[in-house]
C-alpha cells in the first residue's frame, strides 16, 4: 500500500514537471535577454581590460612605488565591492534595476574616458588628478552595475513556468563574464606592450581607449533593448528592513513594553515587526557568523591582479619568438576555473562523497583556505629565487664595484694595500670583469694594489709596460660602480673608476637596461676633436633587423659614456660610429630581460679595433614566468572550493527573502579583504623585509585563519529546507 501511494505521487510529480516544461515552451524567450548579456559582456570586457594594465601603469607611468600602486589597485577594488550595497538600497528603494544601470553605465564609461584622456601626453592634462577622477568613477560604476544586471535578468523570466530557464540564464551569465574577462585581459596587454604611440614604446592610451569604446557600445546596446525589457518598480529593499528591524530590537531590548522574556534578543522587535520578518533575520544573522573568516581569503585572492602580477614583471615571460605580458598571467585564474570547475563538479565532489569526507560546503571552503595558503608559500617559493637578482641600494656607506679587465693578463688585486699577503684578494681574468663584494670606503677612498703576476704574459704583448699600481680609489660611496683596468698613456697599470654610478634597477617594463662607454685613455683621438660626436647603433639578431642607437653624449675625463635606455631582450651586433668610420665589435652580446648591463669600449681606432667587456650591473630575469603556474592553480582549486561553496552555503542555509542581502554583505566581505592588503602595502617596510617574507606571512594568516574557521564549521547543524533552495531573485 505505501509503495503505491509513493508511485502515485512520482508520477503526479513528474506529470507535473513535463507540463511546466510545456508551458515554458509555449512563453517565447525573453528577447531582452540578449541586450542584457551584451551590456554585461561590453561592461565585463572594460573593466577586467583597464584592471589588467592597472598597477603596471601605475607603476610605470605615475611612478608610483610596487606598495602604493597595491594601495591604490584594492582601494579601487574596495570601493568597487563595498558601493554595491548603497547601489543595491537605491535601485530596490527609489529608481528601480533598469534606470540604475543606465545610470552607472554612463558613469562608468565617462570614468573610463577620463582615465584614457589622461594617459594622453600631448593633451597635457593633470596627469594624477585626471586618472583618480576617472578611477573614482568607474569604480563607482562598476559597484552600481554588481546588485542589478543579473537581477534584472532574472526578472525576465516568468516563474514558475520558465524556471529551468532561468537557471541556464544564471549558467550562460557567468560564462558571459568569464569571457569578457579572459578576452580582454589578453588582448589589452597588448595593446599596452606591443603598441607604440605618442613617441612612447608602449601604448596605455589605447589600452584604456578600446575598452572605453567598449562601456559606449555597451550603454547603446542597453538603451535598444528597452522596449524589450520587463522592468518592475521598486519595492523596497531588504536589507534596509534588516537593519531597522535589528536596530529596533537593540533599542527596545532594555524597554518595558518589549518582549524581555523571549529567548531570542530579537524577538523584542515583534512589536514593530512582523514574526516572518524576525523569524528570516535570525536565519540570516546566523549564517553570517561564518562569514567573518571570509575576508582573508579575499585578500589573499584579490592579489592576483597587484602583488603577483607585479611578481610577474621580475620574471622572463620569453617563449621562443613570444612573450607572456606579466598581466597576461591573470587570464590563466579564469582559464583554470573553465576546466576545473566541471572536473570538481563532476569527478572530485563524487569521489569525497564516496570517502565520506568533505561533504559539507563549510567544509570544502576549510580545505579552500588552506589550499589559497598553501598558493600564497609556493608564491613565497618562488620570489626567494627571484630576488637574488634584484639588486637593492647598498647600506649607508658602502660600495658594490664592479672590476674590468681591459689588459690581455689576469690581474691580482690587493685590497687596503695588503701586498704583504701571500695571496690576493682577487684574481681577474684577461678581458672579463669581477663583482666586489660591498666596501667600506672611509672617505670615499680605498687604498687597492693591482699586479700582474705573470710576467711572461706581459713581455708577450707590448714591451715596456709597467704591470704594477697602487693607490686610492675614489669611489662613489652607498652606490654601484664600475671601475676600469687598463694600461695609461705613459704605459703603466692603471686602475680607474668610471665617472657615473652604475644604474641596478631593473627596468619595469621587463626589458634590459644598457650604458655603453667609451675608454680612450691610450689612442691619440681627442674626444672633442675633429672625429665630431660618437654614438653606437644596436642591430637586433633575432629581431628582423631592428636597430637602435645611442648617442655618446658626455664625455669626462679619459671616457665618453652615453645614458642609459633600455632595449628589448635580444642578441645585438654591436657598431661604434664616428663621422669617418664605423667600427663592429667582433662579439655580438644579448641583452636579457631585466639585466642592466655597462658595455665598456677601448677602441683603438688607429689599429682599427675595438675591445670591450660587458659588465652585468643587475642580473637578468632568470626565473620563467611559466613557474608562477602552480600557485595559480592552487589559487584556482581554492576559489573553487572557497568562493563557490560559500555561495552554495550561503544561498541554502538562508531564508529564501534573505537572498539579496546575503549577496550584499558577500560583496562587503570582498572589499574587508582588500582593506587588509591596503594595510599591509603600508606597513610592508615596517613589517616585511622582502616581498617573500610578506608572501609567507599571508600564507601564515590564511592558515590560522582556515583552523579558526574549521573549528567553527564543526559544531554547525545545516538546516536547509526547499523553500531555501528555490531560486528567488531581487
Amino acid at each position: 500500500m505505501t509503495e503505491s501511494i509513493k508511485t502515485d505521487k512520482e508520477l503526479q510529480i513528474r506529470e507535473s514537471m513535463e507540463m511546466e516544461e510545456r508551458n515554458a515552451k509555449k512563453i517565447p524567450y525573453p528577447k531582452g535577454i540578449f541586450f542584457i548579456m551584451a551590456t554585461e559582456l561590453s561592461e565585463r570586457f572594460s573593466y577586467y581590460g583597464m584592471r589588467a594594465v592597472l598597477t603596471i601603469y601605475m607603476r610605470n607611468v605615475l611612478n608610483f612605488g610596487e606598495n602604493k600602486a597595491t594601495s591604490f589597485y584594492h582601494i579601487f577594488l574596495m570601493l568597487c565591492y563595498g558601493l554595491p550595497v548603497f547601489w543595491g538600497v537605491l535601485s530596490d528603494s527609489w529608481l528601480g534595476k533598469y534606470k540604475t544601470i543606465l545610470y552607472v553605465s554612463i558613469l562608468f564609461a565617462i570614468g573610463n574616458i577620463t582615465l584614457t584622456l589622461s594617459s594622453i601626453p600631448p593633451l597635457n592634462l593633470p596627469v594624477q588628478e585626471f586618472f583618480f577622477v576617472g578611477l573614482l568613477l568607474m569604480a563607482v560604476g562598476t559597484a552600481g552595475m554588481k546588485p542589478c544586471v543579473a537581477p534584472l535578468g532574472g526578472e525576465q523570466f516568468i516563474l514558475p513556468q520558465q524556471e529551468n530557464q532561468l537557471k541556464h540564464f544564471f549558467s550562460l551569465f557567468f560564462f558571459v563574464i568569464t569571457i569578457g574577462n579572459m578576452i580582454s585581459t589578453v588582448i589589452t596587454p597588448v595593446f599596452r606592450r606591443d603598441v607604440s604611440c605618442f613617441e612612447m614604446e608602449s601604448c596605455y592610451p589605447l589600452a584604456f581607449g578600446v575598452p572605453a569604446s567598449i562601456m559606449l557600445l555597451a550603454i547603446v546596446v542597453f538603451l535598444s533593448g528597452r522596449s524589450l525589457y520587463v522592468i518592475t518598480q521598486p519595492s523596497g529593499n531588504m536589507l534596509v528592513k534588516v537593519v531597522k528591524c535589528i536596530a529596533y530590537a537593540i533599542s527596545n531590548r532594555g524597554n518595558k513594553s518589549g518582549n524581555r522574556s523571549s529567548s531570542h534578543w530579537l524577538d523584542s522587535a515583534a512589536d514593530k515587526y512582523d514574526a516572518s520578518l524576525i523569524a528570516d533575520t535570525k536565519g540570516l544573522l546566523r549564517v553570517l557568523v561564518y562569514y567573518l573568516p571570509i575576508p582573508m581569503f579575499f585578500a589573499l585572492y584579490e592579489q592576483l591582479g597587484s602583488r603577483w602580477t607585479l611578481q610577474a614583471t621580475r620574471m622572463n615571460g620569453r617563449i621562443g619568438n613570444f612573450s607572456i605580458k606579466p598581466e597576461q598571467m591573470q587570464v590563466s585564474n579564469a582559464i583554470l576555473m573553465f576546466i576545473f570547475l566541471p572536473f570538481f563538479q563532476y569527478c572530485i565532489y563524487p569521489i569525497m562523497g564516496k570517502c565520506g569526507v568533505c561533504k559539507k560546503p563549510l567544509q570544502r571552503m576549510v580545505i579552500g583556505g588552506i589550499l589559497a595558503a598553501l598558493s600564497f608559500s609556493v608564491a613565497g617559493i618562488v620570489e626567494t629565487k627571484i630576488e637574488p637578482a634584484i639588486r637593492s641600494r647598498p647600506a649607508d656607506g658602502l660600495t658594490v664595484l664592479n672590476l674590468v679587465n681591459n689588459v690581455p693578463c689576469p690581474v691580482s688585486i690587493w685590497l687596503n694595500s695588503s701586498s704583504s699577503a701571500k695571496e690576493p684578494a682577487f684574481t681577474i681574468k684577461p678581458n672579463d670583469f669581477l663583482t666586489l663584494p660591498p666596501l667600506n670606503f672611509r672617505d670615499n677612498e680605498i687604498p687597492v694594489l693591482a699586479r700582474i703576476l705573470n710576467e711572461n704574459c706581459l713581455n708577450s704583448t707590448i714591451q715596456g709596460l709597467t704591470g704594477q699600481w697602487r693607490g686610492n680609489l675614489n669611489v662613489t660611496p652607498t652606490a654601484y660602480q664600475t671601475a676600469k683596468i687598463s694600461f695609461s698613456s705613459d704605459k703603466t697599470l692603471s686602475v680607474k673608476p668610471l665617472p657615473f654610478e652604475d644604474d641596478f634597477i631593473k627596468s619595469k617594463d621587463g626589458n634590459a637596461r644598457v650604458r655603453f662607454v667609451v675608454s680612450r685613455e691610450n689612442s691619440g683621438f681627442k674626444l672633442k676633436g675633429d672625429e665630431g660626436i660618437m654614438k653606437v647603433t644596436l642591430t637586433s639578431v633575432n629581431g628582423d633587423g631592428v636597430t637602435k642607437s645611442f648617442l655618446l653624449l658626455r664625455a669626462e675625463g679619459d671616457a665618453m659614456f652615453s645614458d642609459t635606455d633600455e632595449v628589448p631582450d635580444d642578441r645585438y651586433i654591436v657598431t661604434l660610429q664616428t663621422n669617418k668610420r664605423d667600427l663592429r665589435l667582433n662579439s655580438t652580446y644579448k641583452f636579457l630581460n631585466g639585466g642592466s648591463y655597462v658595455l665598456v669600449m677601448h677602441d683603438d681606432i688607429p689599429e682599427g679595433e675595438v675591445r670591450s667587456q660587458m659588465v652585468t650591473v643587475t642580473p637578468p630575469n632568470n626565473i620563467h614566468i611559466l613557474w608562477l603556474f602552480p600557485q595559480y592553480v592552487l589559487m584556482a582549486w581554492g576559489e573553487i572550493l572557497f568562493i563557490v561553496s560559500g555561495m552554495e552555503f550561503s544561498f541554502t542555509e538562508a531564508p529564501a527573502s534573505m537572498k539579496s542581502v546575503l549577496q550584499a554583505m558577500w560583496h562587503l566581505m570582498n572589499a574587508c579583504g582588500n582593506l587588509i592588503v591596503i594595510i599591509a602595502a603600508q606597513n610592508h617596510g615596517h613589517n616585511f623585509h622582502s616581498q617573500a617574507s610578506e608572501f609567507f606571512t599571508f600564507a601564515g594568516l590564511m592558515l590560522l585563519d582556515s583552523i579558526v574557521f574549521a573549528f567553527m564549521a564543526w559544531g554547525y547543524k545545516y538546516v536547509s529546507t526547499e523553500e531555501n533552495k528555490s531560486v528567488v531573485v531581487h
